[in-house]
């Protein structure tokens, strides 16, 4: 069995971040966040090993680790209060009883648009999309 080298215990997540390195942007999906660092999939073609972490408006020097096809580990360059990132989270949800929705798709025959919005948001979230094609 592999040994775990982590220093400390990461909680599972699910943002959106983005790293920046070297002329490239891409824009990733977070899974698992700890104060040193954190494990993260996405498009990561063009970045050094060297990136720019952004998180709302938090910014911070890390290293890519590891890469695998699309997952990586990323290793912060200062420790980050996890608590604090992910507080902000909390302290930015739209409370329930607001005007505001989703839209949804309201067709049994969504167009090329809505199709696309769709996979990409099931990719996001890592999810798998149930076809209902007859």
């Amino acid at each position: 069995m592999a040994r775990e080298r982590r220093g400390r215990s990461r909680i599972n997540v699910m943002f959106g971040a983005t790293l920046e390195g070297h002329g490239a942007s891409r824009f990733v999906r977070l899974v698992d966040l700890s104060e040193n660092g954190c494990g993260l999939v996405g498009d990561l073609d063009g970045l050094e090993s060297e990136v720019m972490f952004h998180w709302r408006a938090a910014a911070v020097r890390s290293r890519l680790v590891w890469v695998d096809s699309t997952r990586a580990g990323v290793r912060f360059e200062q420790p980050v209060d996890v608590g604090r990132m992910v507080g902000r989270v909390a302290a930015v949800r739209v409370p329930r009883h607001s005007p505001c929705r989703r839209p949804g798709v309201r067709s049994s025959n969504p167009s090329l648009a809505e199709k696309r919005s769709a996979e990409w948001c099931a990719w996001v979230l890592g999810i798998g999309l149930v076809s209902q094609e007859r």
